[in-house]
């Protein structure tokens, strides 16, 4: 039993010196190791510069930094709903739906305004009864159906 747990020790100090010398190896070479996004009191753990980066492109209407303060804030308010893991799926959900909110407002309308007179007087009318549009003045004619004495 001793000679087992020997035998285990001994694999696991394996493994971290070769991951520690692979790792190193790899670095020399440009590779940079893999670093997982996480939370941990309140923060966001492992953002580096290339995800801001490759956020900031595919969400351009975005303020990022400030959205993962929001994110933050939502997964402390929110403990029973936040996700457990797979933080990146659930940044690049909030996001997107941040993105598409920023999309819809930026649509430009042309409303034209359409100004009605009142049937009764030609003045700008104020509401509409009864298929009559009225002004303030003939507010009760509109309500009482009382047709304009010109034709509509």
């Amino acid at each position: 039993m001793a000679d087992e747990d020997r035998w285990t020790k001994l694999e696991q100090v394996v493994e971290k010196v070769l991951r520690r010398v692979l790792g190193e190896e790899l670095e020399s070479r440009g590779f940079k190791p893999k670093t997982k996004l996480s939370f941990s009191n309140g923060k966001w753990v492992g953002v580096t510069e290339e995800q801001l980066e490759a956020w900031k492109l595919a969400y351009p209407s975005v303020n990022i930094q400030q959205q993962l303060q929001l994110a933050a804030a939502w997964i402390v308010s929110n403990p029973t709903l936040a996700p457990k893991s797979n933080y990146p799926r659930f940044l690049n959900t909030w996001l997107t739906r941040q993105q598409n909110q920023a999309s819809l407002h930026a649509i430009p309308t042309t409303r034209s305004l359409i100004v009605k007179n009142c049937v009764y007087c030609e003045r700008p009318a104020v509401g509409s009864t009864n298929g009559y549009d009225y002004c303030r003045e003939h507010q009760d004619n509109a309500m009482d159906c009382i047709k304009p004495a010109k034709a509509a």
